[in-house]
C-alpha cells in the first residue's frame, strides 16, 4: 500500500468514530427535542381546549340570562328594544351551545346535549311568552315565565352547568398536573439521556484518543522503520561496505527506493571488483616489468665493471 493512501486510511479511520458521534449525538438531541415538543403540544392541545370550554360555557350562561332577561322585561314592558336584544342574543346562544358540544368529550357532549335540549324548551317558553306579550296578553307571559315548567327547566338547565364546572375544573387541574408531572419527567428524562449520551461521547472521545495513538505510532514505525534501515545501510556502503543490502519488504515508495538502492549497491559492487581485478592485472604486469627492468640494469652494470677492467689493463 502506498504511503499516501495509508495516511489517507489513518485519518479516514480516525474520523469515522467522531463522525458516529456526532450523528449519534445529533440523532439523540433530536429525539429529546422531538418528545420534549410532542409532550408539550399535546399538553398545550389539553389545556387549550379545556381552556376554551370554559370559555364557551361562560358566554352560555351569560347568554341565557341575557335571553330570560330580555323575556321577562319584555313581559313586564312591552317595550319591544326587549324583543330585538333576545332575538340577536338567541342566535349566538344557539352558536355557543353547538361550539361546546362539537369540542367536548363524551362526557361533556352530554352535558351540553342536555344543556341544549333545556334550552330548546326554554325558547319556545320564552318566545311564547314574547308572542302573548305582542298580543297585549302581559299576565299571561309573565305567567309561563314564573311557572313551574319554566322554572324546572332552569334549574335542569343549570345543574348541568354547574356538573361541567365541577367536572371541568377537575379536569383542567388534573390535565394541569398531569402537564406538569410530565413535563417534570420528560425534563428528568432528558437530563439522564443527555447524561449517559455525555458519558457515551467521553468515552468514545477516550477511545478515538488511544486509536488515535496507537494508529499514529503504528503509522509512524511503518514509515520511520525502513527508513531508519536505509540511512544505516546508507552509512556502511559510505564506510566502504558494499555487501550490506537494506532488507525492506513491501509495495510503498519506501520499499521500491530499497529496491532501487539495493540495486545502485549491487552496480557498485560488480564494478568494484572490476576494477579490483584491472588492479590486480597491471600490478602483475607491472611486477614483471619491474623485473625485467632490474634484470637489465644488473646486466649494464656488470657490462660497465668489464669494461672498466679492460681499460684498466691497457
Amino acid at each position: 500500500m502506498k504511503i499516501r493512501t495509508r495516511i489517507i486510511w489513518s485519518f479516514l479511520l480516525f474520523l469515522i468514530p467522531i463522525i458516529a458521534m456526532g450523528l449519534i449525538s445529533s440523532w439523540s438531541l433530536d429525539r429529546i427535542q422531538q418528545n420534549i415538543s410532542q409532550e408539550t403540544a399535546q399538553n398545550i392541545k389539553i389545556l387549550e381546549n379545556a381552556s376554551k370550554l370554559n370559555s364557551l360555557t361562560q358566554f352560555i350562561r351569560y347568554y341565557d340570562e341575557v335571553l330570560t332577561q330580555s323575556a321577562r322585561n319584555y313581559a313586564f314592558t312591552g317595550d319591544k328594544k326587549w324583543n330585538v336584544r333576545y332575538e340577536q342574543n338567541a342566535v349566538l346562544l344557539d352558536n355557543n351551545i353547538k361550539e361546546a358540544i362539537r369540542l367536548g368529550d363524551a362526557e361533556d357532549k352530554q352535558l351540553f346535549n342536555s344543556v341544549n335540549d333545556s334550552n330548546i324548551a326554554l325558547v319556545k317558553m320564552e318566545e311564547n311568552s314574547m308572542s302573548l306579550t305582542a298580543k297585549g296578553q302581559q299576565q299571561e307571559a309573565i305567567k309561563i315565565l314564573n311557572g313551574e315548567e319554566y322554572s324546572r327547566q332552569k334549574k335542569i338547565y343549570e345543574d348541568a352547568l354547574i356538573k361541567y364546572f365541577e367536572k371541568q375544573g377537575k379536569k383542567y387541574n388534573d390535565a394541569l398536573t398531569s402537564s406538569t408531572s410530565q413535563t417534570t419527567q420528560m425534563i428528568e428524562y432528558s437530563r439522564e439521556l443527555i447524561k449517559q449520551r455525555t458519558l457515551w461521547v467521553t468515552i468514545a472521545l477516550i477511545l478515538t484518543g488511544l486509536f488515535a495513538i496507537i494508529l499514529g505510532l503504528l503509522t509512524a514505525s511503518r514509515i520511520s522503520k525502513p527508513i531508519t534501515i536505509l540511512v544505516k545501510t546508507a552509512r556502511e556502503i559510505t564506510r566502504g561496505n558494499l555487501s550490506t543490502r537494506a532488507n525492506i519488504k513491501g509495495k510503498d515508495e519506501i520499499a521500491e527506493l530499497a529496491a532501487s538502492f539495493n540495486e545502485m549497491t549491487d552496480k557498485l559492487q560488480k564494478v568494484q571488483m572490476s576494477i579490483e581485478v584491472k588492479v590486480k592485472e597491471k600490478t602483475v604486469a607491472l611486477e614483471e616489468t619491474n623485473k625485467f627492468m632490474t634484470g637489465r640494469e644488473l646486466k649494464m652494470i656488470e657490462l660497465k665493471k668489464k669494461i672498466a677492467e679492460l681499460e684498466a689493463k691497457k
